[in-house]
C-alpha cells in the first residue's frame, strides 16, 4: 500500500504548478512575477509541500524555480520515507515559436536520486500551444551488500539512465480550456529487477519505494471551464509502472478563485487508483501571489 502512496505524492507536488503555469501564459511584460506555495495529503498518510517562483525577465523570457518535499508513512519498525525536489528552468518565446530548458533533482540521498534535463520546443497561437519535450535522467541507486553471514556491511551505488519523449497540446475557447499530454520513457537497465527487496541483493524499503517512480509512460487529458472570475478543471491521467506493469489512474479536480487582485486560491481533490490496490483519496490547496 505504501508504494502506491509515493505515486500519489508525486502527483500532489505536480498539482501545485497549475496556477503558476496560468500566470506565465497570461503575463506579457518583463518584471511580472508569481509565487506559489501548496500543500497536499492523501489518506495513506503521504504529505507533500511545494513552493515555486516564476519571473518574467523580459516580454519573451521566463525564469522558473521550484522546490518540494514529500513524506509518507511506512509499516511499523520501518523508517519514514522522504524525498526532495528542486528544479530550475527557462522559457523563451521567439513568437510564435519558443523553447524550454529545465534541470531538476529528485530523491533521497543514500537511497535513490535522479538528476534530470528536459529540453523542449513549442509553437503558440492565441488559442493553442503545441510542444515537444525530450528527457534525460541519471539515477543513482544505493544497495546494502551483505557479507557471508548476512550482515549488511557495504554500501554500493548502481547507476542507471533514462531517456524519454513527450508532447503537450493546450487549447482554449470561449470560457473553456483543456489539453492533452503524454510522455514515454526508456531505461538503461530493466526497472523490473526492482520488483523485490532482493534486487541488487539488498535494497532498503526507502529505495524500493522510491523506485516506484519509474514509469513506462504517462498520459493526461484535462478540460476546464471559466465560471465568472473563477475556473474549474477536470483532469484524468493514466500511467504504467515500469517496475511491475501496474496501471495507475488518477482523477483530479481543481478549483481556482481570486482572493484579491493579486492573490489566487486553488483547491484540489482527487482519487488515485492503482491496479491491484484500493483507491486512495487526496486533497490540498495552493496560494499564488502575483506582482510586478
Amino acid at each position: 500500500m505504501y508504494m502506491r502512496s509515493l505515486v500519489t505524492a508525486v502527483s500532489l507536488l505536480a498539482a501545485t504548478a497549475v496556477p503558476l503555469m496560468a500566470a506565465e501564459e497570461e503575463a506579457a511584460a518583463g518584471g511580472v512575477w508569481a509565487f506559489t506555495a501548496g500543500v497536499q495529503a492523501d489518506d495513506e498518510d503521504a504529505r507533500a509541500v511545494q513552493a515555486g517562483f516564476s519571473y518574467a525577465l523580459s516580454d519573451a523570457a521566463w525564469l522558473n524555480a521550484d522546490a518540494g518535499f514529500t513524506r509518507q508513512a511506512t509499516p511499523p519498525g520501518e523508517p519514514t520515507i522522504e524525498s526532495r525536489f528542486i528544479g530550475l528552468g527557462l522559457d523563451y518565446n521567439f513568437g510564435p515559436a519558443g523553447m524550454q530548458l529545465n534541470a531538476d533533482y529528485w530523491g533521497d540521498p543514500g537511497e535513490l536520486t535522479r538528476n534530470s534535463l528536459i529540453a523542449g520546443v513549442y509553437h503558440a497561437t492565441e488559442n493553442a500551444r503545441v510542444s515537444v519535450q525530450g528527457f534525460y535522467r541519471d539515477y543513482t541507486l544505493t544497495a546494502r551488500i551483505p557479507d557471508d553471514f548476512g550482515n549488511l556491511l557495504d554500501l554500493r551505488e548502481f547507476d542507471m539512465s533514462g531517456t524519454g519523449l513527450g508532447g503537450t497540446l493546450r487549447m482554449s475557447g470561449d470560457r473553456w480550456f483543456g489539453g492533452l499530454r503524454g510522455a514515454w520513457f526508456d531505461y538503461s537497465r530493466d526497472p523490473q529487477i526492482l520488483r523485490s527487496r532482493t534486487a541488487f541483493r539488498v535494497l532498503s524499503l526507502s529505495a524500493l519505494t522510491l523506485a516506484n517512480s519509474f514509469l513506462d509512460y504517462r498520459t493526461e487529458a484535462s478540460l476546464g471551464f471559466e465560471i465568472g472570475i473563477r475556473s474549474l478543471e477536470f483532469e484524468f491521467s493514466r500511467a504504467k509502472s515500469a517496475v511491475d506493469d501496474a496501471d495507475i489512474r488518477t482523477f483530479a479536480l481543481y478549483f481556482i478563485t481570486p482572493m484579491s487582485e493579486r492573490l489566487d486560491l486553488q483547491l484540489s481533490a482527487g482519487v488515485n487508483d492503482s491496479e491491484g490496490l484500493a483507491n486512495s483519496v487526496f486533497a490540498g490547496l495552493a496560494i499564488t501571489w502575483f506582482g510586478r
